[in-house]
């Protein structure tokens, strides 16, 4: 493994599908094609199920949902190196459901069946 690569910082928030294509536009006319894609962005309220409002929720399932869908639609045409890999992931808080995590127990546990 080389040591002393560059590398760009990009702020993008992942529910702007537009703006998620260029960033992957500056970072491959900086770097070249893509090696590996990684996605990590979550969005969560601690909060009880009937605390949790509408707006909140549905900032859930656009940063964590859509915001995959946009990083990985507008990364994968970068990925064409032989070998070249994209990964997803979420941290899990617990393994076991606790009070005010409902929502992202689930969302995990449906994510572990893909």
């Amino acid at each position: 493994m080389k040591r002393g690569g560059k590398c760009i910082g990009i702020a993008q928030d992942v529910r702007d599908h537009d703006g998620v294509g260029a960033a992957f536009a500056k970072s491959v006319e900086a770097h070249g094609e893509i090696d590996i894609l990684v996605s990590g962005a979550a969005g969560n309220f601690v909060a009880p199920f009937n605390g949790l409002s509408y707006n909140g929720f549905r900032a859930v399932i656009d940063i964590d949902l859509i915001g995959l869908f946009n990083v990985m639609r507008q990364g994968f045409p970068h990925l064409r190196k032989p070998g070249a890999t994209c990964v997803s992931f979420r941290r899990p808080r617990r393994c076991t459901p606790i009070r005010c995590n409902r929502m992202s127990t689930r969302r995990r546990r449906a994510q572990t069946c893909w």
